[in-house]
């Protein structure tokens, strides 16, 4: 009765919310036209900096405009801030032509030089806080570290105003794409070091894009306006947008139904599964519902320096004992796929996982076995005595994760391999494992790609200290691969043959079992028209609003 008289206040309360809301809303029927596109915040937004860990990206991702952009049906880089670019023979330096219009949002003119100190400024900020993408720029590893004598020698230089160059470690087609990504987008660096935290004010911000910050109350709203001074700015036919901050996704989407919001992102499939249950809205959500991939693959990482899972029966054993279905159907906040490949389906470079022939298939005699013979042993069991005849000499296992989706992955995990395998696992936090200076014996992580290629998944592994502790012949092979991938041309079969060679080494070296892919799925009024971008950052600019 207690929990049933809290649930209705809350419920009364955010509906007085929605009401409130809806007092400064243009109401279902009316006759006067929307001059605004009404969106949903349900996290508090802490920083539209792009180079913070903590920046709204969607958000950010209408101030501030690349040197290209990607197209939206297409992983293919369109001319941005600049018109036009070139490549060297070698594929290793790319020169871009900027536009002659080119300005910030208080008219001032944006130029190359723009873009060399915003690449500098980054890499002045430390290894530690470096996207890594910028060090695909040649020496942007040694300027980091301030081991680069010559500066010059670093992998962007300014020729004059409207022309740079950048300088690449390594070739590869995919550098185009690459400068449409946020941390590639020109900052008002003398902006920022002048105001410090309050360049972001409304009164101080500089940006670039086509949408300039109007207001923002960080418990409130946050209301973006057409930029002027945006060099496309006669295309941009939404002249505002309103994100209005919501307690929760539940209230969002009673706002959505009472047409007080055109547009809203949700997660969880039990949301869907709430609509599905209203007849009257299930019909209408019909039409206005799409689903993509959000690329961001979730797996359980092995660390292979640490008994038992320096060998590869104990491995597969744990593999063998998941039942990613159930698995899947049982975390209610995720909407998704089960994954038997590391790279998302709709990536390019993705492969077919029924021709990995990995050895992280769930044993169905599992699932038989507790039903009709709880004493007969499954592959799983086999697996692990051959590596430990006696259970009791197993080292004690810890398993960690670093966000609360982890913490439901992990329960579930833990009760699976207890009761498929036999086995108890220990849990300690990611800090905890921080602070001791040592990595557990397995991690629950998400990989998310930067954009919906190959190589933004598989990188996950690339480097020497990667989290598998990962470092023999196979790992050099796989790190080989991924390099001559990026020399060959973009999307071509020769590029995807090996991408499938890359993908194939990391399952049978069973460095990881993939769980399943996330996805996004959305709800657009019919008023709104819109396509989903390729890249998770909506491209607003090219949406409109029907009469």
């Amino acid at each position: 009765m207690r929990y049933q008289h809290i649930r209705t206040m809350l419920m009364t309360g955010l509906l007085s919310v929605i009401l409130l809301l809806g007092t400064t809303s243009q109401e279902a029927g009316s006759t006067e036209k929307q001059s605004y596109l009404k969106l949903a915040l349900t996290r508090p937004v802490e920083s539209l900096a792009p180079y913070d860990k903590d920046c709204h990206r969607e958000i950010a991702g209408q101030l501030f405009t690349g040197l290209t952009e990607i197209s939206s049906d297409a992983l293919k880089a369109l001319p941005s801030l600049a018109t036009h670019w070139e490549v060297s023979e070698d594929g290793t330096v790319y020169t871009f032509f900027l536009r002659q219009d080119a300005q910030w949002s208080n008219k001032e003119p944006m130029t190359a030089h723009d873009v060399e100190k915003t690449v500098r400024w980054y890499l002045d900020r430390g290894s530690s806080d470096i996207p890594d993408g910028l060090f695909i720029l040649k020496n942007a590893k040694k300027y980091a570290d301030m081991e680069l004598e010559d500066e010059s020698l670093l992998g962007v230089q300014a020729i004059d105003e409207h022309t740079v160059r950048f300088t690449l470690e390594y070739p590869t087609p995919l550098f185009p794409v690459m400068t449409s990504l946020l941390h590639f987008r020109p900052l008002p660096v003398e902006r920022i070091e002048e105001k410090a935290e309050n360049w972001m004010h409304p009164k101080h911000i500089l940006v670039s894009g086509p949408y300039v910050l109007k207001r923002w109350r960080k418990r409130n709203i946050i209301i973006l306006e057409k930029n002027p001074a945006y060099f496309d700015a006669a295309k941009v036919q939404i002249p505002e947008i309103h994100y209005t901050m919501l307690p929760s996704s539940e209230v969002a989407l009673e706002m959505y139904k009472r047409n007080q919001l055109d547009f809203m992102p949700f997660f969880q499939k039990k949301q869907w599964q709430k609509i599905q249950e209203e007849p009257d809205f299930r019909s209408k959500s019909k039409v206005e519902y799409r689903k993509r991939d959000k690329l961001e693959t979730w797996y359980l990482g092995f660390n292979r320096s640490l008994p038992p899972f320096d060998q590869a029966p104990v491995r597969e054993a744990v593999a063998t004992a998941i039942d990613k279905q159930l698995l899947l159907k049982k975390i209610l906040g995720v909407i998704g796929e089960t994954a038997d490949s590391f790279t998302s389906r709709s990536g390019i470079g993705c492969v077919n996982p029924n021709n990995l022939q990995c050895r992280h298939k769930f044993d169905v005699q599992c699932r038989h076995k507790l039903s009709n013979n709880p004493s007969e042993q499954c592959r799983p069991e086999k697996l692990l005595r051959q590596a430990y005849p006696d259970k009791k000499t197993i080292p004690e296992i810890y398993i960690s994760g670093s966000s609360s989706d982890a913490d439901t992955v992990i329960q579930l995990l833990k009760e699976m391999l207890k009761k498929n395998l036999g086995i108890s696992i220990q849990e300690k936090t990611d800090e905890a494992w921080r602070e001791s200076s040592t990595l557990p014996h397995l991690f629950v992580a998400s990989k998310k790609a930067a954009l919906p290629h190959a190589h933004y998944f598989l990188s996950e592994f690339y480097a020497a200290e990667n989290r598998a502790a990962w470092t023999d012949e196979k790992h050099a092979e796989f790190t080989a691969l991924l390099i001559s991938a990026l020399s060959y041309p973009f999307d071509s079969a020769e590029q995807k043959n090996i991408y499938q060679q890359a993908e194939k080494i990391l399952c049978e070296e069973l460095v990881i079992v993939p769980l399943f892919f996330r996805e996004v799925a959305f709800l657009a009024k019919p008023h709104l028209r819109w396509t989903p971008s390729i890249s998770g950052v909506q491209q607003i600019h090219l949406w409109s609003l029907r009469d």
